[in-house]
Formats: C-alpha cells, structure tokens, sequence
C-alpha cells in the first residue's frame, strides 16, 4: 500500500497528514516552485531529505535569459530539475520584479512505508 503525505503550508500554519493510497494516475503534473534566490539552497536540501538527484541546475548566466535579470540574478537558478523515484519537482529563481510571495502551497509526497513518510515529515519541519 502507498501513502501521501499532505503538506498545506498557508501564512498562518503547516499541516501535515499521512494517508492510504492505492491510486494509480496516467499522467503526471509536476509542481514548479518559483524562489527568491534560493533556489539552488532548496534543491540541494530536498535532493538530500527526499532522497532524490538533481538532473539539471541551468543558472542565468551564459543563457539567453542572461542579459533579462540583473547582473547579480545572473548566477541565480533559471531552471531546476528534481527526480525522485518516478516524481518530478522543478523549480527557479524568478527576477525580483516577477517574484510574488506564495500565499498558500501544497505538495503531497508518497510513500510507500509510513516510516518513511515520518522521516520526510521530520527533515522538512
């Protein structure tokens, strides 16, 4: 039996849920996080806990998008790509100009033992 593992993070509060998940999807959404900078931190820190590798980690720089962002966004991440098992989490820093701060975000991580489930839970909080 799988497990997901909810996660509603929301300005005021950070929940957490575990349940039962036998369902089987055909297609796959992939969560694109946009970050104010930290982008490279945060991929690095969820390739560790999730167990994960990073496939790419493309800065600004030398891309085409070089001269669109400020001279010091230019080593900020335009695009990054996180594999875990058969999920995918991407993400990137957005320019300072484009950056909004999320008002509500939820990512579900599943898991096939709870044991790992509460080994996650514990490295995100």
């Amino acid at each position: 039996m799988k497990y997901a593992m909810l996660i509603y993070q929301t300005p005021e509060a950070f929940e957490v849920t575990t349940i039962p998940s036998e369902r089987s999807r055909p297609m796959q959404l992939n969560p694109y996080l946009g970050f104010n900078g930290q982008c490279e931190a945060a991929f690095k820190f969820y390739e560790r806990c999730l167990r994960g590798k990073i496939e790419a980690m493309l800065s600004h720089e030398g891309t085409p998008m070089e001269n669109q962002v400020p001279a010091e966004w230019r080593k900020k991440i335009l695009h990054a790509r996180l594999v875990v098992g058969d999920a995918v989490l991407m993400g990137g820093d957005m320019p300072p100009e484009r950056y909004e701060a999320p008002k509500g975000l939820s990512v579900t991580i599943g898991v096939t033992e709870p044991a790992e489930a509460e080994r996650i839970f514990k490295a995100l909080s």
